[in-house]
């Protein structure tokens, strides 16, 4: 080989081992390549489905706190129902106490 002083069996060993060497890492960077392919693949995936899941309950929370809502405005109705009827009560006792007959 021009312009090597060392013997060209020895360049040639030299050249392979290098050649070899850059073949080993390209084929290791290629595999880590492909194996974050998949882990961002399956990531993607798995944040599509939380991301799916979180509506549903998003959406099972507002059926819930309308459900509630209805039973706390119903629980309010009731309360005040009893409320005038406990006075209705206790106005009545009191006139039938007050005229007896």
């Amino acid at each position: 080989m021009h312009g090597y002083k060392t013997d060209d069996n020895r360049l040639i060993a030299i050249f392979k081992s290098s050649r070899d060497s850059w073949k080993n890492k390209c084929a290791l960077k290629q595999k880590k390549i492909k194996s974050l392919e998949i882990k961002l693949r399956d990531t993607a995936f798995s944040r599509a489905k939380c991301q799916h899941r979180t509506k549903v309950i998003q959406t099972q929370l507002g059926d819930k706190e309308a459900l509630l809502q209805e039973q706390s405005l119903l629980i309010k109705a009731q309360q005040a129902e009893i409320q005038l009827l406990k006075k209705n009560l206790t106005h009545s006792s009191i006139q039938s106490k007050s005229n007896p007959k």
